[in-house]
């Protein structure tokens, strides 16, 4: 959600990730189409899953828009999709849960959660609504409200002893 480099160095990168025989590359879902559709068959062809993500750094969009957003990722071939967004309240968090199972409902495999303080929740009980995985850092947090992989092992434990 946040490369540093310009858009040609970050789909080079990932073309040499794919070369390289990673299991799985995240795409953002605003790529440019033919360079996104062009990314998505070499990998295919390469064994290598495709994650589509969105991200909104400010707010999370309405339903009627996850769901659009949703779709959209699957459409273009994404294996998982991904939609991550800021919560500003706890009714923003529940939606993005609520977002987590439509895509069960559909057999769609979603990653969805909310960033920030109100949203750090969501990043541990998205598994418990469907998610195949969920994020944590190893060292420095990469989004707001991330989880060490420390402090999620000992949430995990309390919760899932």
């Amino acid at each position: 959600g946040n490369f540093a480099g310009d858009e040609n160095d970050r789909i080079e990168y990932l073309f040499r990730a794919i070369d390289s025989e990673c299991t799985m590359i995240d795409l953002e879902i605003g790529t440019e189409t033919s360079l996104k559709k062009d990314l998505i068959e070499y990998a295919k062809s390469n064994d290598c899953g495709v994650i589509i993500s969105f991200h909104d750094f400010e707010k999370t969009p309405k339903k009627n828009k996850l769901i659009e957003i949703m779709k959209k990722e699957r459409r273009e071939g994404a294996d998982i999709g991904k939609i991550v967004t800021t919560a500003n309240s706890m009714e923003e968090c529940h939606l993005i849960l609520e977002m987590l199972l439509y895509a069960k409902k559909y057999e769609f495999p979603l990653i969805a959660f909310s960033m920030g303080e109100k949203g750090r929740f969501t990043r541990i009980a998205a598994c418990s609504y469907g998610a195949p995985f969920i994020y944590a850092s190893v060292d420095e947090r990469t989004g707001p409200g991330q989880i060490s992989v420390e402090e999620m092992r000992r949430i995990w434990e309390v919760l899932f002893p």
